[in-house]
């Protein structure tokens, strides 16, 4: 990043400072973090950016690398990428304001960006070609399912890096192997060596090498879920909603105001295609009254929030049975939806004796 006098017609983007504890699987606090952001909002397309999408590994394909570890009793590390998106580079000429506090030069002197920051549109796809490119160099291939999935064969052995933006997992049965992968990736980028994973993606990892099992909860999220909406104490419930509870569109209509429906359901919605496959029929429901819920609907989302209460530390569980046949169950039911007529169908798949789809 170069300081010098912006172009005429030129209109750099403006930055501010962000700051940010971050806590670790306990939910200690780990550090303080400050970043200067750009207000991407204010690029403008074909100007400032061209292409911004960036993929990111699926939940299915974590779940399924865990039921594979597990039964293979293979090494699971992890590494973290310290401000991974400076250093994406940049295909267009960007300049931004200096950021506050870092002024110098006096006015009309701004800053000539030449690799991506947070908060610029581009700056994710910057990052994964940066990273994509840093990986096949090191004969790593994506896989052609999941963009997110890196595979080599070394040593006649299988070697799989998983990422998620900064997050990166490396999975193989030699330890020696991974460590080798980890000192060649920590030598390219500044990242952090997290040693055996126990914490991913705001999943608790826990793992039992004896019994070759690991179990993924997401345990901490749910605690604070069910406090913030004041559910700590109540009786808790057995099952997620009544089978004999069907919800219309008809009702008392809920002041989303007082009430936030919607900030619920989505905080609901990602812990069940994350590690609570138990309530994903109950969340899919709840879901399909986002725009306009009636006080029907968040009593039975609250109510789904008492089963979490007495559940906090439910997940799913791969092993201890080594097992490699892939289980799949589907059913639907019949016009169930009382507003349209439509039928609603589910599916789930098991793999060493835990979800993964």
């Amino acid at each position: 990043m170069d300081s010098e006098r912006d172009p005429e017609g030129v209109k750099p983007i403006p930055v501010k400072w962000v700051y940010k504890i971050k806590k670790d699987a306990a939910g200690n606090i780990e550090r303080y973090k400050a970043r200067l952001v750009a207000k991407g909002f204010k690029q403008r397309e074909g100007v400032d950016y061209n292409e911004v999408y960036a993929p990111v590994s699926k939940h299915t394909t974590l779940r399924a690398l865990l039921a594979m570890v597990a039964a293979e009793d293979m090494e699971l590390h992890q590494l973290d990428v310290k401000t991974a998106f400076l250093n994406g580079e940049l295909e267009e000429d960007i300049y931004m304001v200096q950021p506050q506090g870092y002024e110098e030069g006096g006015p009309g002197i701004a800053c000539h960006l030449k690799k991506a920051l947070y908060g610029l549109k581009q700056a994710p796809r910057a990052w994964h070609t940066k990273l994509k490119m840093e990986l096949e160099n090191m004969s790593f291939q994506a896989s052609e399912t999941d963009p997110g999935l890196y595979i080599q064969r070394r040593k006649e052995i299988n070697v799989y890096i998983l990422v998620y933006v900064d997050d990166i997992l490396i999975v193989a049965k030699d330890l020696e192997l991974v460590r080798d992968i980890k000192k060649t990736i920590m030598t390219t980028f500044n990242a952090r060596d997290l040693g055996e994973a126990a914490y991913f993606l705001g999943w608790e990892i826990k793992r039992d090498r004896v019994k070759k099992t690991i179990k993924v909860t997401q345990q901490r999220m749910t605690t604070d879920l069910v406090n913030k909406y004041g559910m700590k104490n109540v009786k808790s419930r057995t099952t997620p909603m009544s089978v004999a509870l069907k919800m219309t569109k008809n009702g008392e209509e809920l002041n989303t105001n007082v009430n936030p429906y919607s900030e619920l359901v989505g905080s609901l919605l990602y812990l069940s295609v994350c590690t609570r496959p138990d309530i994903a029929q109950a969340i899919g429901a709840l879901a399909r009254y986002m725009s306009k819920p009636t006080t029907e609907q968040w009593i039975a989302a609250k109510g789904v929030l008492k089963y979490l209460a007495g559940t906090e530390d439910t997940g799913i569980t791969y092993g201890p049975e080594k097992t490699d046949l892939l289980v799949g169950y589907c059913d639907a039911d019949y016009a169930g939806d009382l507003d349209t007529r439509r039928s609603t169908t589910g599916y789930v798949f098991f793999l060493n004796g835990g979800v993964i789809s």
